[in-house]
């Protein structure tokens, strides 16, 4: 959660990686070495003082709120059980998908045929498991690393297998908002190792998009849940079909 205690401690960092004593901050902001060690001691700061801090460090607040939510542990893999028992629901799926897509609850209910209630007792389990931080005023935090990943061949997996690949390939992707790219050839183990390092790329790019339009309205607004494996297209699992709204 980025909260005041989070922008301190980025500001105490700082402060060390720049040198920066709390008697030299002290004499920039005018204040005894005493009065600004009881200052970070309470956690007292006023939004003017913030401000000067951040002046002086030539840093900004949301750079340094940033850097607070990015300490904050993050999850990268989950456990077969907690797998096992998000893929037994499809309203799970459903939930857990939107929660680490950036969804807020109201995009969840207006979408799909689950309460809010519903929706809020899924998101308590997803932040048991450290998948998420459910703030005040049911506002989602997704917790998930830029390194997670499902279990290979785990409940997840397995789920995909079922309920994803049959239905996503079968298409000609000749739609707007959709491509597919199908090569042969004869291929290096060098060349195949270069191949997979631009994968990689392009899959930390996918994940930059997603990032970037996280506050589009999700569903059939702004922006559409799209699946990519050197193909991507504009689609729903069938099996989240049967609860989507009219």
């Amino acid at each position: 959660m980025i909260n005041s205690k989070l922008v301190i401690n980025s500001i105490k960092s700082e402060l060390r990686k720049q040198g920066i004593s709390y008697r030299k901050l002290g004499e920039r902001l005018e204040l005894s070495e005493s009065a600004t060690k009881k200052m970070f001691a309470n956690q007292n700061f006023s939004l003017q003082r913030l401000d000067r801090i951040c002046e002086i460090l030539d840093v900004d607040l949301l750079e340094l709120a940033e850097r607070g939510a990015n300490s904050t542990q993050k999850i990268n893999q989950l456990s077969v059980e907690q797998e096992s028992r998000i893929v037994a629901d499809p309203k799970f799926v459903i939930v857990a998908y939107a929660a680490i897509n950036y969804w807020t609850v109201e995009d969840i209910v207006r979408r799909y045929k689950i309460s809010k209630a519903e929706a809020i007792k899924l998101l308590l389990q997803l932040e048991k498991f450290g998948l998420i931080e459910l703030r005040p005023n049911n506002r989602i935090r997704p917790l998930v690393s830029h390194d997670f990943q499902w279990i290979a061949e785990g409940p997840f997996e397995k789920f995909l297998h079922r309920h994803f690949f049959p239905d996503f390939l079968k298409s000609e992707f000749n739609e707007v908002g959709a491509n597919r790219i199908v090569k042969n050839g004869d291929l290096s183990d060098e060349s195949k190792h270069l191949l997979n390092q631009r994968f990689e790329q392009l899959g930390e790019l996918f994940e930059e998009l997603c990032f970037n339009d996280r506050h589009l309205v999700p569903g059939n607004m702004e922006r559409k849940g799209t699946s990519m494996m050197l193909a991507f297209r504009t689609w729903t699992m069938p099996v989240f079909a049967k609860f989507t709204r009219d």
